[in-house]
């Protein structure tokens, strides 16, 4: 893939909503790129052999690798922050609109009170921390493999075959 290929395949990666799957799909295969051969750099390991051996490839799961952009999990954290004040929000106009329509007299110290636990900074907190956990559990499960359509690539000589040591 050339540069203009690859952004206009991220591109199209970033536009999936989830909501269809079968559109999502094809989308997806419409953007995708076949090349002729491929090939996987590796370094001369136990695992490495055992694959040759048994004509089988690992597939390492997302949390083993190096790249922390290879399996990128992306939240939109600006969105999470959004809704999250949002649903703040609806919460503290709903109860006052409750207290208006149903005449509920509260003191302004009880109202200030709710009010201060629904703006509590420490259940915002909660929820990036279980996002960002849930991610790691995430990338724990999700499994990929890189191939190259270039053997002669350089750069991927030096970073996964040991700096020309190694085999394609």
């Amino acid at each position: 893939m050339n540069n203009k290929e690859r952004k206009i395949f991220w591109d199209m990666l970033k536009s999936l909503d989830g909501q269809d799957k079968q559109k999502d799909f094809e989308k997806l295969k419409s953007t995708m790129h076949y090349p002729k051969e491929l090939c996987k750099f590796k370094s001369i390991d136990t695992y490495s052999l055992l694959g040759l051996q048994t004509n089988q490839l690992y597939i390492p799961s997302a949390d083993k690798y190096d790249d922390p952009f290879d399996t990128y999990l992306y939240i939109n954290w600006a969105k999470i922050n959004e809704m999250h004040n949002s649903l703040k929000n609806n919460i503290l106009f709903a109860f006052e609109k409750y207290c208006i329509d149903y005449n509920e007299q509260f003191s302004d110290k009880s109202f200030q009170d709710y009010k201060a636990s629904i703006e509590n900074k420490s259940i915002h907190q909660k929820i990036i921390q279980s996002l960002k956990s849930n991610r790691l559990e995430i990338q724990k499960i999700s499994k990929s493999i890189s191939f190259a359509e270039d053997f002669k690539n350089e750069t991927l000589w030096l970073k996964y075959a040991n700096t020309l040591k190694d085999f394609v």
